[in-house]
């Protein structure tokens, strides 16, 4: 029998192999046909090996059949996606507890819904987001906002819906949509895209959050968060290196 690497040898006689079919070992000379042969790796397709013929499988065959079985199963093991959603849903409370209990301790808003998206976004993909990104989105979303609060909406707010059909109903409404795209102008004018900051946007332009003072809270906000998340990954980074010796997120140990 020839492949196309060259003729394939004989099996040697060894105590530990076993037929592929039929199983046991051989009992006779009969067993040991000449014909049947080691199955050779580089005629293994797939990780399978052939079945027809009177083919020897090795234990080496078999160790790597077992050894592919066991990523497959390790990919799917509850333990290490529960671990991971642990972990992802730790930093997100984490970093939303920190301005929660600023909010707490001064009474002003420093929690809003824009920053639910932002925290979710640096705790699943960590080291992804640059401060330029996140810090310029918002502020692009602040200043959007505000002018398009003040140019059309000023006066209104969402809290109180305004009747049906009516002008006030019209503003606030032009108000948002205008916001929107002010926002998506600068982001993409800077350069700084962070998705987050569109919901900013129409917390200023709708009247929730429409002052100056309130802009100005907002960026303060989403500096002490990105803040605490580099802090966190900065100490996280440290540990690894120094109890373990494994890189950190970033990849660099």
């Amino acid at each position: 029998m020839r492949s196309v690497w060259g003729p394939i040898q004989p099996a040697p006689r060894r105590r530990w192999q076993r037929h592929l079919r039929g199983g046991g070992m051989p009992s006779s000379p009969e067993h040991h046909d000449p014909v049947a042969r080691v199955v050779d790796w580089r005629l293994v397709r797939g990780g399978r090996a052939p079945l027809e013929g009177n083919h020897i499988c090795t234990w080496g065959v078999w160790e790597k059949r077992f050894v592919s079985w066991a990523k497959r199963i390790t990919r799917v093991l509850p333990s290490t996606r529960l671990q991971q959603v642990a972990g992802i849903s730790a930093a997100t409370v984490l970093l939303s507890g920190v301005l929660g209990v600023v909010l707490w301790a001064t009474g002003r808003p420093f929690l809003f819904p824009s920053l639910g998206p932002t925290a979710f976004a640096l705790a699943f993909q960590p080291g992804q987001h640059q401060a330029r990104d996140v810090l310029g989105g918002h502020l692009c979303g602040v200043l959007g906002g505000l002018i398009a609060y003040t140019a059309i909406a000023d006066g209104t707010v969402l809290t109180a819906l305004p009747p049906a059909q009516s002008e006030a109903a019209a503003r606030m409404a032009g108000s948002g949509v205008l916001s929107v795209g002010l926002t998506t102008a600068g982001m993409l004018g800077t350069q700084a895209v962070h998705a987050p900051a569109c919901a900013t946007t129409l917390i200023v332009s709708l009247g929730l959050l429409p002052t100056l003072q309130d802009g100005a809270l907002i960026v303060a906000s989403v500096t002490l968060l990105y803040g605490v998340d580099a802090g966190g990954r900065a100490i996280a980074r440290t540990y690894r290196r120094g109890v373990h010796g494994i890189p950190g997120d970033d990849g660099r140990s």
